[in-house]
């Protein structure tokens, strides 16, 4: 390993907004597809400690699997504060979305895997140095759907 090189290898390269969002993603899919999935892990003794109804146990360990997937997802080291406040954002941004409705968060959900594409497609372009009008109008419309991500969740929030 060279001096200066970075030893952590990850899946983000270019955008930190991204890094909220695969956390976000992540956290999604792992309660909602594999919501079963530590039972057949872990001893039932060590599960049952660490879900003991307590809703800030549960709030520690997710706050822990944001954290990890962030830490692990920068591919330059970051100060560890500023990941600690981003998983905390994200841990609010959680619970906020654990709070509303399901169709809100269907689309939500949507709307957050259609960011992620589309930033995949703005680290290709970059790469390859095609289009710079092409890579800003993807750009413009991502943060539009940021927005509206952030909309639909304030509306559903509320209602």
């Amino acid at each position: 390993m060279y001096i200066g090189e970075n030893n952590k290898r990850g899946l983000l390269q270019y955008d930190s907004t991204l890094n909220v969002i695969t956390g976000a993603l992540v956290l999604l899919l792992l309660t909602t597809t594999y919501s079963q999935a530590p039972e057949k892990m872990m001893n039932p003794n060590t599960l049952r400690i660490l879900t003991n109804n307590n809703i800030y146990v549960k709030y520690f360990i997710t706050f822990c699997i944001i954290y990890f997937v962030i830490d692990f997802s920068y591919q330059d080291t970051k100060h560890p504060l500023y990941e600690f406040f981003i998983s905390l954002c994200i841990l609010g941004l959680y619970i906020i979305y654990s709070k509303i409705h399901h169709y809100f968060q269907i689309s939500i959900l949507v709307l957050l895997i259609i960011i992620y594409f589309l930033n995949d497609i703005i680290n290709y372009h970059t790469q390859r140095s095609n289009s710079p009008t092409l890579i800003k109008k993807y750009t413009v419309v991502k943060y539009c759907l940021v927005g509206l991500t952030c909309i639909l969740l304030g509306v559903g929030y509320v209602l």
